[in-house]
């Protein structure tokens, strides 16, 4: 959508001018986003300061960073849409499955490759995307986004600096899971998978059958209830699932862009982890993710021992134990005093003590 279609809403006053660091590095980095045609060059008249973002970063794992683009410039402008990303399912939304004495499950999922790449935007819209850094244009002069930028001026460019602006539809957009899910899902309907009788959405009840699926931004998956004595055999569940991902292949080979990650995927298994979901289809069993809940144990740990915390360090780990906790819905019921001792989030950055009752309620949902 574009942005003056989205535009309507007044800027707080707080909101940051970002500043942009390390730029040398940024200039690198954008250089690498020509190569796959997601760099555009912009004058530094065209974009006012209030709408350009800053470049940061969250760990994806051992090897990766996730780009995250710091979008709380335009993103305050904006209006959020929060449509396909009410239809999100957690992994929990598993518990409500119910299978009977001869029934077992068999998992299959697909993981997108860098699927926000895949976005192609406007001018327009890709003018929101500009990083907070004003940098000569003969740093950038080798590149098409350069040959691309000197067309737009056939007498040639102003004598001024220009903006680096990724191409594509960012992580940190506001809307961004929205745009997202609503295209994933319009892909695999086209192609024949996703069908809406299979689908779990949201909050909304369950839908009966031998296939359920669901979808979240990247990962598509889904569990067939098979029979227990045969569950490789021919089954509705097992042909429904393989009707479903035989079709979500031929329609991603079909989109440049959609590249099915080589290793994250499971085919027709009895155990595996969906969406931080940790399933044994032959027991019948789904629970938080084990090493996770191990993970959030040691964290709890080390911050009870200490008996102080970042009021950010504190809530990132109370959302790490809610999810967890959604497995067995009763144990949502061991924090209490844990939310008020919750600093406001503009005071996240600082220290607290952790009094006793806090204590207790980590230390028993450990």
């Amino acid at each position: 959508i574009e942005p003056e279609i989205l535009r309507g809403r007044a800027p707080p006053k707080q909101t940051p001018f970002p500043l942009q660091r390390n730029v040398s590095e940024v200039i690198k980095l954008a250089k690498r986003w020509d190569a796959v045609n997601r760099l555009r060059l912009y004058l530094a008249s065209e974009v006012p300061k209030k709408r350009r973002s800053a470049l940061t970063a969250v760990q994806k794992d051992e090897l990766f960073d996730r780009l995250i683009l710091d979008r709380r410039g335009p993103n305050a402008e904006e209006a959020h849409l929060a449509r396909a990303s009410q239809d999100l399912a957690p992994g929990w939304r598993l518990t409500d499955v119910e299978l009977s004495p001869d029934q077992s499950l068999l998992l299959y999922s697909t993981d997108l490759c860098e699927m926000f790449f895949a976005f192609r935007i406007s001018p327009e819209r890709g003018a929101t995307n500009c990083i907070a850094a004003e940098v000569e244009l003969h740093h950038l002069s080798d590149t098409k986004a350069a040959k691309l930028f000197r067309r737009r001026f056939p007498r040639g460019p102003p004598q001024e600096r220009v903006l680096m602006a990724l191409f594509t539809e960012p992580m940190g957009d506001l809307n961004a899971v929205d745009y997202a899910q609503e295209a994933h899902g319009a892909v695999l309907q086209s192609g024949g998978s996703w069908l809406p009788e299979h689908r779990i959405l949201g909050q909304q009840p369950l839908p009966r059958g031998d296939w359920l699926e669901m979808l979240t931004v990247d990962d598509h998956c889904g569990i067939a209830l098979v029979p227990r004595s045969n569950p490789d055999g021919a089954s509705p569940g097992r042909r429904l699932a393989e009707q479903s991902f035989s079709a979500a292949a031929a329609v991603y080979a079909k989109i440049p862009g959609l590249d099915v990650h080589p290793t994250k995927g499971l085919a027709g298994v009895s155990k595996g982890v969906l969406l931080g979901a940790e399933i044994d289809g032959e027991a019948g069993t789904v629970g938080a993710q084990q090493a996770r809940r191990l993970a959030l144990c040691r964290s709890t740990l080390l911050l009870v021992r200490q008996r102080r915390a970042r009021g950010r360090t504190l809530r990132q780990l109370i959302g790490g134990w809610t999810y967890a906790a959604c497995f067995q819905r009763h144990a949502l019921s061991l924090f209490s005093e844990i939310y008020r001792a919750l600093p406001d989030p503009k005071h996240d950055e600082s220290y607290l003590d952790l009094d006793r009752s806090v204590v207790s309620e980590l230390l028993a949902m450990s």
